[in-house]
């Protein structure tokens, strides 16, 4: 199964949910990450342990409909070229965009809530 994680911090993948990702690869499944990848010592991490990175221009903070619906082109882009056959989404603008994105394709996805968030600071 070719399963997709988007989150917007790659940094916040490799520390919280690398593991995760390194145990399906281990079960048989392909592992993709889409995000923003700031660092290229990150990006190589990520990659040296089997998992294919995609670059994405997502922007965490703006709430312009602009932007966002440029960032829900590049996600149906992406999805064209890997064609997964799970997406899971970390943390709230992936959550939103990829869950939209997701239920018009009839794609199964996981949804992970994590943290507060800046909504609540």
């Amino acid at each position: 199964m070719k399963i997709a994680y988007f989150v917007n911090a790659s940094w916040y993948f490799e520390l919280h949910w690398l593991e995760r990702a390194e145990a399906a690869i281990k079960s048989g499944h392909e592992v993709y990450l889409i995000s923003t990848f700031p660092k290229v010592e990150i990006k190589k991490n990520i990659e040296s342990r089997g998992i294919k990175c995609l670059d994405i221009d997502l922007e965490r903070f703006s709430s312009n409909p602009i932007k966002n619906l440029k960032t829900f082109y590049q996600i149906y882009k992406l999805n064209n070229k890997i064609e997964a056959e799970l997406f899971h989404l970390i943390t709230i603008k992936p959550i939103i965009l990829g869950g939209v994105y997701a239920k018009i394709f009839r794609i199964p996805f996981v949804v992970s809530f994590v943290g507060l968030g800046r909504i609540f600071k």
